[in-house]
């Protein structure tokens, strides 16, 4: 999993494409990916990952107000 983050991450920051474009251009119908994306849909993960940002930031923010005292 770890090396899968990492290549596409790569793949992302060398691309001109956008992350739609590359998306296509490697899922096969049917394919492995596919079934990956399949299950990925089930799910809100664009409010899970803000959720995560804002709990961190609010966090963050939290602990510099008790440096600051």
């Amino acid at each position: 999993i770890r090396n899968l983050i990492i290549g596409t991450s790569k793949m992302i920051e060398r691309s001109d494409l956008s992350m739609a474009q590359l998306r296509k251009n490697i899922t096969s119908k049917g394919g492995t990916t596919q079934a990956g994306l399949d299950t990925l849909s089930q799910y809100d993960l664009v409010s899970i990952f803000e959720d995560c940002l804002n709990a961190a930031v609010d966090r963050s923010i939290e602990l510099s107000n008790v440096e600051d005292q």
